[in-house]
């Protein structure tokens, strides 16, 4: 799924606006404070490992999807793809 790999880089290069965002909701939700994991071609696992983690945290990716002032809604996750990724 190509937009949780730009929705993980753009909390990641975000340091100013998005990524303390993205903390403030994980602290909000009770969820541990770590960054988004992205696919990696060369990483035998990392596509399982970032499909887990979305999973887990679905809802702070909602919530932070969601919010308007991120501009981060091209990356939200329609409900027929958190079936797959589940």
């Amino acid at each position: 799924m190509p937009q949780l790999c730009k929705l993980a880089y753009a909390i990641k290069n975000s340091s100013t606006l998005t990524l303390p965002e993205w903390f403030h909701i994980l602290d909000k939700l009770s969820l541990n404070a770590c960054m988004m994991p992205h696919d990696v071609q060369t990483r035998w696992n990392a596509t399982y490992d970032m499909l887990n983690f979305t999973y887990k945290y679905k809802d702070a990716i909602n919530q932070i999807t969601n919010r308007h002032n991120m501009k981060l809604q091209d990356y939200e996750i329609k409900p027929h793809e958190w079936n797959i990724i589940k």
